[in-house]
């Protein structure tokens, strides 16, 4: 099965401006954006220019989901008698270890937490360690698919939750992809995802990113055909369509008009649906070779693809301690850049000592899952042709 290095680098870039998003919400101009405050040109250098797409951290997650969606679709499209539980198993080893280890890393520099911080904005205040340990709030942190308080110790978390669950649920939408129409299943996958705008629960929102995943399985299994098809164009056209990519991943936002139906203040998951298309393409671009492929296979793009993961679990984490330790002493601008500096060092530590670990002991549990299965009566979710 082929490996796709410039969907890892890909994926490392857009952890990057979810790091940059969270990193500048610490400053109150960008949470609040008045006129008076000091600072101001940036926010507005930033939120109104082409810059715009550093601050995609929500359009971010959602390039993640389509690119979990393409890569967990290639064993099933390669005709590689996926069987559910060895699937599943893998995944969880993928998921959980890392993520378990970032939480009782959380956990333990949460007693770092200096009581509310003036002068620096209501969202790090929001996440930064003040609510009180529980063996409940442990308990629902250790099962990862329940709704809680996903923001008290890893504010990142919320989209874990629905990767798992959606990871889980996985095999169910690659019958859908490799059954049917691609046209069937965004309609389907469309009709799912805008339950979230007449219903709003956390489950609901589950089945709208399901989508994004749907999205990611259908571009992995007619790869070929649109590679083949983004090749045979011309320059203009290809730059037309990183522009146009870029604009819908991160520029796109329908007005409030279009929803005549349901909260309002949901528009933003129905905006989702226009990013989901610039992130879908920007991955197509990826894949088709040419300068953005050679930029995104560069060694040190590639090795914070690498690292992403990681990145993603502790920026958050390296930021709060940062700032509880070190703010009033140091300027901000030195302290966010001690953070992304740890965040990079503590990452790459993460990577070789426990997610190259947890997905070698993934693989192994699911070979054994999987003799154990054989051994009975298990069925393949995918038959060889």
């Amino acid at each position: 099965m082929q490996r796709y290095d410039q969907l890892d680098s890909l994926r490392g870039v857009a952890c990057l401006m979810v790091l940059l998003n969270h990193f500048l919400l610490v400053l109150p101009q960008f949470v609040i954006p008045v006129h008076s405050l000091e600072g101001y040109w940036l926010v507005k250098l930033i939120r109104y220019t082409p810059l715009r797409v550093i601050w995609a951290g929500h359009e971010a997650v959602m390039l993640f989901f389509i690119l979990s969606g393409f890569v967990l679709a290639l064993p099933f499209l390669a005709k590689q008698n996926t069987i559910y539980i060895p699937f599943a198993v893998k995944r969880v080893f993928r998921i959980y270890i890392p993520y378990l280890t970032a939480i009782f890393v959380a956990i333990a520099l949460s007693a770092t937490y200096p009581g509310e911080i003036s002068g620096l904005s209501s969202w790090l205040n929001e996440f930064n360690w003040n609510t009180a340990f529980s063996w409940s709030l442990l308990a629902d942190h250790l099962l990862l698919i329940t709704n809680f308080d996903t923001g008290a110790y890893d504010q990142v978390i919320w989209s874990l939750v629905h990767e798992m669950r959606i990871s889980l649920l996985f095999p169910l939408i690659m019958t859908a992809v490799i059954r049917f129409h691609w046209r069937w299943v965004t309609l389907l996958g469309l009709f799912v995802s805008a339950l979230v705008l007449v219903h709003w629960t956390w489950y609901s929102v589950t089945l709208h990113y399901t989508f994004m995943f749907a999205v990611g399985a259908l571009l992995a299994k007619h790869r070929e055909a649109l590679i083949r098809r983004y090749k045979e164009t011309s320059y203009i056209v290809k730059a037309g369509f990183m522009i146009a990519a870029i604009l819908l991943f991160g520029f796109f936002k329908l007005p409030s008009w279009v929803l005549p139906f349901g909260n309002p203040s949901l528009i933003k998951f129905a905006t989702d649906w226009g990013n989901t298309v610039g992130a879908a393409m920007l991955i197509l671009a990826a894949l088709s070779g040419g300068r953005f492929t050679s930029v995104l296979l560069f060694k040190p793009v590639h090795f914070i693809g690498k690292i992403s993961y990681s990145i993603y679990l502790y920026h958050v984490i390296l930021l709060l301690v940062s700032i509880n330790l070190l703010y009033g002493i140091l300027p901000i601008w030195l302290i966010l850049i001690i953070a992304f500096a740890g965040t990079i060092g503590v990452s790459a530590l993460s990577y070789y000592w426990i997610e190259l670990p947890s997905m070698a002991w993934g693989k192994a549990a699911a070979r054994r899952a999987q003799r154990l299965l054989a051994r009975g009566t298990a069925a393949p979710l995918t038959k060889d042709a």
